[in-house]
């Protein structure tokens, strides 16, 4: 059960108390002794219990807790889940401030403690020197079988349940006769010998084959992962040879695999291995003697139904569904020989596969291809976009989702997609229009009359488009594709058609010209594609011609008057493009600038930075905000791969100060703009120039409104301070100058209630300074 989480956090804290006591050399009985008293629940027992394998010892303390039949069901369970636990435990933890927390706990997942449980400690007892009192504990628990543990009263009337905790309460009791141990001998320490426990309940049928069948599942489970690793390494994995794989993938082919069967997890995790070890061997060794056989056990996959039940989806994700390594392996093929058409034609088929995980792994493929067939991949990515486009035709009312729907038109979408791989390559595929015009009378529009007194029942009416287009679907296919090499390729033509086309598709959906007046329309819910369309953008503009990728690109999108539609597509371009074309390449894009100043032109020209607006200086939404800190180049703070600034050198800061000193002059008096400059400045401390600090802080600070009242109850003042005095510690002496721009700033944070700027005044860097009069020759 999942604890609320100031009491988890409490008792964890009480965990480590308790072991870092018994590690300085605390009693453990009375330290037991004190976190039970008067406690009731069991979650203190198990904190006693650490206790007790802390210091594995015989006491009557530890006795009675080995002698606890609940205790044993609770701790081997925890003892079971720790893998998972100490994964689980991190989630959360992903700031600089958080890395204490994740440390400590860390540091308890990974206790001695916890690589061992209540059967360590009741061998102790079982075994101990005092004949009568190991008597006692073998009794107790031999006892277990005669009184099985409920957790919930109703449990004893169920028939599994009264059946689960019998069994279990019987295995627990097998610990406490001495028939089931043997000494055995020590292969690599013969002086000794070691006890071993058979538990006979493992004998028995029902025990056995529930072992068995789970073995099968490790086995299927370490086969899978085998092949998923060598796939993603680019090799055949360590974890097996290939000649292991090949004998693991035998052993779970009964020959009936991949015929017709009740499509249970097992069934599809199995056929999902055997296809992984198959695709591996022509992968990786396609002279291998087995490649016969591989090829085969693939011929099968690719033949095998899928069987559909009521809870069947084409949204269904199955990561080890067999048809994904039919692709694998026909991808591996096609690289080595891309010139067959049969291999081509065996990677495009998996793309219509009625699962979307499927297809969207077959579209990962092709874009891994563009360097050695690029038509098949223009032809593969303008048919996996087409599959996106539903047309009415091809749709039911429960056909959203049915793997089944629309079959047909797969297999004619396929058909003519394998025909254009022998002609020139097409332009690629554009959804219907949007919008279609109607009148008042129907029912399906979906926008408001204006209020407008001439407004008639005349005037136009607009709805959606008939059919379905699948947005996420076509952004997750799109971001996938690596614009470099389609644009190396030779299609940068018809791609930037695409791109433009695709674009004002959007624009028209979100904001259409003819809803400006309109006090409302039926947004779309495209935020997916919006941002993976952005993203494929921001990657482009740094590619093509300048002037290309203002007219195209930059404009349109600074144009939108509708702010979220707006942002909703400038953010994502501008962190994609100084992510690409800033931070990680050698040289920095040519139309950088172009992009940062009308990126921020556009930013800047929302009513919120009127210093007169309602709520001013507030951002809202979820594109603004991220838009206004990447335009400070503070988005990312360590990324030690990329070339500047995010690893640390900020030596090129000059590339980006004409935008960051346009934006806080024009809106430092706004706190999350001003304490992304802060935070600017700190990291880029050595090489951020001290006269442009204090310009820029000088020019917020004399803004018409207060920017003090703004600031109340931030950490800004402070941290301005700071930089104050860092500046002038490392140039020391002040250059008069610059002396008296810090010292003009001091005076107005002293002004509103800075302690610390009040003492940095008269601080030695500050003492002999004095602000002149205008027109009045400089002094000390």
């Amino acid at each position: 059960m999942w604890a609320p989480k100031p009491l988890a956090s409490a008792y964890l804290a009480l965990d480590k108390w308790a072991l870092d006591k018994v590690e300085s050399g605390a009693d453990g009985d009375a330290l037991i002794e004190r976190i039970v008293s008067g406690n009731q629940s069991i979650a203190a027992l198990g904190i006693a219990l650490h206790v007790a394998l802390a210091r594995p010892a015989v006491t009557p303390v530890n006795e009675a807790l080995v002698t606890t039949q609940r205790l044993w069901q609770a701790d081997i369970e925890r003892y079971v889940k720790e893998g998972e636990v100490r994964s689980s435990s991190q989630i959360g933890f992903y700031r600089e401030h958080h890395r204490k927390d994740a440390v400590a706990v860390e540091a308890l997942n990974t206790h001695a403690v916890r690589s061992t449980e209540i059967r360590n400690l009741a061998t102790l007892h079982i075994f101990q020197t005092d004949p009568n009192v190991a008597q006692r504990v073998r009794r107790a628990i031999l006892a277990f079988a005669d009184s099985p543990d409920f957790a919930l009263e109703e449990a004893k009337n169920h028939p599994g349940a009264r059946a689960r905790s019998v069994e279990q309460a019987r295995t627990f009791a097998a610990w406490g006769d001495l028939a089931h141990y043997r000494l055995v001998d020590l292969p690599e320490q013969p002086e000794q010998q070691a006890i071993l426990m058979v538990n006979p309940i493992v004998e028995e049928p029902s025990v056995r084959e529930r072992l068995e069948e789970g073995q099968e599942h490790l086995q299927t489970f370490a086969l899978f992962h085998w092949a998923e690793k060598s796939f993603d390494g680019g090799r055949v994995a360590d974890a097996m040879s290939i000649e292991q794989g090949i004998a693991s993938a035998r052993s779970l082919d009964d020959g009936t695999l991949f015929l017709p069967n009740p499509d249970d997890d097992h069934i599809s995790m199995r056929r999902g291995a055997v296809a992984g070890a198959a695709a591996v061997v022509v992968a990786f060794a396609p002279n291998d003697p087995e490649t016969a056989w591989a090829r085969g056990i693939l011929a099968r996959a690719v033949n095998c139904p899928e069987e559909s039940d009521p809870l069947w989806s084409s949204v269904s994700i199955v990561s080890w569904h067999h048809v994904i390594f039919v692709a694998r392996a026909a991808a591996a093929e096609l690289r080595r020989d891309p010139g067959s058409r049969r291999h081509a034609t065996d990677l495009l088929s998996t793309l219509v596969h009625p699962l979307d995980n499927v297809g969207l792994a077959t579209s990962g493929l092709l874009a891994s291809l563009w360097d050695v067939a690029p038509n098949v991949c223009w032809v593969g990515l303008g048919l996996a976009l087409e599959l996106c486009i539903v047309a009415p035709e091809e749709m039911s009312p429960n056909s959203m989702h049915d793997p089944n729907a629309g079959g047909e038109a797969r297999k004619r979408k396929l058909d003519a997609a394998l025909a254009r791989l022998e002609l020139a390559p097409d332009p690629l595929p554009i959804p219907p229009a949007p919008w279609v015009a109607t009148t008042a009378a129907d029912r399906r529009r979906v926008d408001r009359l204006p209020e407008d007194n001439n407004a008639s029942e005349a005037s136009p009416h607009w709805r959606t488009a008939d059919g379905w287009w699948r947005s996420d679907r076509e952004g997750e296919i799109l971001v996938k594709q690596p614009v470099r090499a389609i644009l190396t390729a030779g299609f940068e033509d018809m791609f930037m058609s695409f791109c433009e086309a695709m674009l004002a598709w959007t624009i028209e959906r979100q904001a259409p010209v003819w809803a400006r007046r309109s006090r409302e329309i039926e947004r779309a819910d495209i935020f997916e594609w919006t941002h993976n369309f952005a993203d494929v953008l921001g990657t482009l503009v740094g590619l093509i011609a300048p002037e290309k990728a203002e007219t195209s690109f930059i404009s349109p999108i600074c144009g939108i008057e509708e702010e979220d539609t707006c942002f909703d597509l400038l953010a994502p371009l501008v962190i994609m493009f100084i992510c690409q074309h800033v931070l990680d390449s050698p040289e920095v894009a040519p139309v950088t600038p172009v992009v940062l100043e009308r990126s921020l032109n556009r930013l800047l020209a929302a009513p919120t930075f009127k210093q007169t607006a309602y709520r001013a200086g507030e951002m809202h939404g979820f594109s603004m905000p991220r838009l206004a800190q990447w335009l400070m180049f503070v988005g990312v703070e360590k990324a030690s791969l990329a070339h500047r600034f995010s690893n640390g050198d900020w030596s090129e800061i000059a590339l980006i100060l004409p935008t960051v000193d346009r934006f806080v002059r024009t809106t430092g008096w706004v706190p999350t703009v001003m304490e992304d400059f802060l935070t600017l400045a700190e990291r880029s401390r050595k090489h951020f120039p001290a006269d442009a600090f204090a310009d820029a802080v000088l020019a917020a600070l004399s803004a018409k409104d207060d920017p003090g009242a703004r600031w109340r109850g931030t950490m800004i003042a402070a941290r301005i301070a700071s930089r104050v005095q860092d500046i002038a510690d490392r140039a020391s002496p002040l250059p008069l100058a610059l002396g008296q721009k810090l010292l003009r700033i001091l005076d107005v944070l002293v002004d509103q209630g800075d302690r610390r700027s009040a003492a940095l005044q008269i601080s030695p860097a500050f003492r002999d300074l004095r602000i002149i009069a205008v027109g009045s020759p400089p002094s000390l």
